[in-house]
This record gives structure tokens, C-alpha cells and sequence, in this order.
């Protein structure tokens, strides 16, 4: 994390603090410090975590019949349903686990192609 956010968020929860709480003006130079150093400690002990591996690799995960949920490896049409149901996430919180792309398709592209050939055939879309 960069120097320039480490600050950011030390003055964020300093300010907070001191809003709420009297504290000594002699004591508020220690008080930083503090709360800097706990910051960097926090930031350097998740910094060695080992990112998950997914069950499957992104890159074959994306099929034109289904696609495969990285968290358990199970075979879904719509990913969005079955991450909520199985793993309690969003499907941002799923693209951010796993460092995928804002335009990650959540629902497999046949099945995608099938709604709207229905939504099509009932009408749906069209201006009146």
C-alpha cells in the first residue's frame, strides 16, 4: 500500500477519533504515531496472505454452455444466484475475490442468448 493511503487512512481515523473523544493537544503527536504504526502493522501482516487458489483457472471458466463458480467449481448458468445462495457474495465482492474484470459475464452466453431470443419473441425491448 502506497505511503500516500497508509496517511490517508490514519488521518481518517485520527479525525474520527478526536471528534468524539477529548483528548490533550500534548498528547495527539503519540496519539498519530499510534495509530499510524497500527495501520502499518495491519497492512504488512495482510500483506503476506496467500491468495486463494480458484478450483478452476478464470481463463476456462468462461464457457458458452455454463460457467464455472471459482469459489467451489460447480457448473452454473447464472453465476450471480448461485454465488449468493452457496457463498453468501455479491457478484462485485466475486470479481474482486478473484481480480476479475468489471464486464465478467455472470450468465453463461447460451443461456444469455436463449432469454433474449424469448424476451424477443414476447415483445420485450421494443418501443411503442
Amino acid at each position: 500500500m502506497a505511503d500516500s493511503d497508509l496517511i490517508d487512512i490514519t488521518a481518517r481515523i485520527v479525525i474520527a477519533h478526536l471528534e468524539h473523544n477529548a483528548v490533550p493537544s500534548s498528547a495527539i503527536p503519540s496519539f498519530i504515531e499510534d495509530v499510524h504504526q497500527s495501520v502499518i502493522s495491519m497492512t504488512d501482516s495482510h500483506a503476506g496472505a496467500v491468495r486463494p487458489e480458484p478450483a478452476i483457472s478464470i481463463k476456462k471458466s468462461a464457457q458458452p454452455d455454463h460457467i464455472v463458480c471459482l469459489e467451489c467449481g460447480g457448473k452454473q448458468k447464472v453465476l450471480k444466484t448461485h454465488l449468493m445462495m452457496a457463498h453468501n457474495m455479491t457478484a462485485d465482492e466475486y470479481r474482486a475475490r478473484w481480480n476479475l474484470p468489471a464486464h465478467y459475464k455472470m450468465t453463461a452466453a447460451d443461456y444469455g442468448k436463449m432469454r433474449q431470443a424469448i424476451a424477443k419473441k414476447h415483445g420485450l425491448g421494443k418501443r411503442k
